[in-house]
């Protein structure tokens, strides 16, 4: 189907043109540059967004303020979802939220820095393992793992001229192994720094 061409509602005189250009989104009270797909008058220089590229348009302005806030975008939420091998309501119910917050953020609502935070704990291991020594060292009390206790890092390297991987050279040997040991038996395993 041919698509009827749209006068130009600035000037008047020519037919919007298809033409991939740079056009300005705002969202939360900033700006951003987004070169997309868009109608451009020949004239004068108007610049819209085809209807059907509305939505896509929002997106890419809101996964531009999250990256330059240092949220997670829509794909990457979506990718820590599939990669946890979780539906939208089981990502939810995981993070304590109702399944339609998942999907607005998947498809482009922002999401706090809070909820931002959350998610990240709860999808990637090496954020988690330093919330769990952080939290450790405010509070100055050992982590427990595997059964074995681990001093939060300012006790542990206090007055020591060792590198953290030569002090915990071989608890990480022994954890790995246990680890390995009662993950692939079936069992259960404690945190694993």
């Amino acid at each position: 189907m041919t698509r009827k061409a749209l006068k130009c509602p600035e000037c008047d005189e020519r037919d919007l043109q298809p033409a991939i250009t740079e056009l300005t989104g705002s969202t939360h009270g900033e700006s951003f540059a987004i070169t997309s797909d868009a109608l451009v008058c020949p004239s004068c220089g108007f610049k819209t967004i085809p209807v059907e590229k509305m939505g896509e348009f929002a997106l890419r302005v809101s996964d531009a303020y999250r990256e330059k806030h240092q949220l997670l975008t829509s794909a990457q939420i979506k990718d820590r979802r599939l990669d946890l091998g979780m539906s939208q309501q089981q990502f939810a119910n995981y993070l304590g939220v109702g399944s339609s917050s998942v999907k607005r953020w998947e498809l482009g609502q922002i999401q706090d820095k809070a909820m931002n935070n959350l998610m990240v704990l709860k999808t990637d291991l090496d954020a988690a393992r330093e919330n769990v020594i952080e939290v450790s060292a405010r509070l100055k009390q050992p982590v427990w793992v595997a059964g074995r206790q681990w001093y939060y890092l300012d006790e542990l390297f206090q007055g020591s001229t060792n590198t953290p991987s030569e002090v915990l050279g071989s608890e990480m040997n022994f954890l790995t192994e246990s680890f390995n040991t009662n993950y692939r038996s079936g069992g259960t395993c404690g945190l694993v720094a």
